[in-house]
């Protein structure tokens, strides 16, 4: 997680993004790592996979909450308020 971090800080997307799917690969239940990884899809504007990201964050205890906030953010750019408005 800490490369994935140093990447991330340095602008290096595209090694952060594989260094988080190889954390999240190897411990899917690090809620912390898909947090990121979703953030860093959002910020690439990949809503698909920073939906998939946050879901998985979601459904982890320690990380429910910003995770359906993440879902949230993502349905609203989606332009599906509906579904928005359920996650926030």
């Amino acid at each position: 997680m800490g490369l994935s971090r140093l990447y991330l800080d340095a602008g290096m997307n595209e090694p952060a993004r594989k260094a988080l799917l190889a954390t999240v690969k190897h411990d899917p239940g690090n809620g912390t790592a898909w947090l990121l990884l979703g953030d860093l899809e959002l910020s690439l504007e990949k809503l698909d996979e920073a939906f998939d990201a946050y879901d998985a964050a979601s459904r982890i205890q320690q990380t429910a909450a910003e995770g359906s906030a993440g879902l949230g953010e993502v349905c609203y750019l989606k332009n599906d308020l509906n579904k928005a408005m359920r996650h926030y």
